[in-house]
């Protein structure tokens, strides 16, 4: 059975003591390969340290978080742009609106998402979509662009109206662990009615841990128990979850579904 972990943050401080270690428990585990999304440029010299010690394991996108919309310019454009010249890149992201913490205006959110959906459109790349309070404002967006497909709307949060809204748009759902919390049925919900070609699964290590970890921190191993909680939904072999989901992850990731 193989799993893959299609968005983690292994580069992030809660890794500094022990990084090399868990990186190489992950992968004795039976994980693949994982992506490690970007949040801030700031977070590329370690992640690409991170795909050059660990290549065809460590898989990279690069994004600026929504969280520092008001906080980028020309300066982080030109790197942006410079980084995907010199290539190593498997999607754009993690890139999006977030009206939870309302960390920047959201006319600066919707301007560095617009910046970013027509450099992947460019560049032929994936998308992968933070959204978070936000759906309204996410969809209006796509739609001004004409987006259809290639984009995954990363740790789905919303139930089976929004679930709908990504699957009419082409997109597909990347879930947590959170699936697992006793207040998630609306997510449950959710997974029961995406069909699996439509579904990856991830962990966004370090957060997420899984309801039996709570207050611990979180890292790829999980994205197993995310996989159960598929499976046992849609009553189907942890075996085909696995098989499906990773197929779905190397098509988008490492195949041709660029928008």
């Amino acid at each position: 059975m193989q799993l893959v972990d299609t968005h983690c943050h292994l580069t992030f401080p809660q890794y500094d003591q022990d990084r090399d270690e868990v990186i190489e428990a992950v992968f004795s585990s039976g994980i693949v390969w994982v992506l490690n999304a970007c949040s801030h440029i700031s977070d590329l010299p370690k992640m690409k340290d991170l795909r050059d010690k660990y290549p065809d394991k460590v898989f990279l996108s690069i994004g600026i978080h929504p969280h520092y919309a008001s906080q980028v310019g020309a300066v982080e454009f030109s790197q942006v742009e410079k980084e995907l010249d010199e290539g190593g890149f498997v999607a754009i992201g993690e890139v999006g609106i977030d009206l939870f913490r309302n960390e920047a205006r959201l006319e600066d959110q919707i301007n560095l998402l617009v910046w970013f959906i027509k450099v992947a459109k460019d560049r032929g790349l994936p998308l992968i979509f933070h959204c978070r309070d936000a759906e309204k404002e996410l969809l209006s967006v796509l739609d001004d662009l004409d987006v259809k497909g290639g984009f995954v709307v990363h740790c789905f949060s919303g139930g089976v109206g929004f679930a709908k809204d990504v699957l009419d748009r082409g997109g597909m759902l990347s879930f947590t662990a959170n699936c697992t919390y006793k207040k998630s049925e609306p997510i449950r919900e959710a997974i029961k009615f995406v069909p699996l070609d439509r579904i990856m699964l991830e962990t966004d290590s370090p957060y997420l841990p899984p309801q039996s970890q709570r207050g611990k921190r979180n890292d790829p191993r999980a994205v197993i128990e995310v996989a159960k909680m598929v499976a046992e939904l849609k009553s189907m072999q942890l075996e085909k979850v696995a098989e499906i989901t990773t197929g779905n992850a190397e098509r988008f990731f490492r195949g041709e579904d660029g928008c």
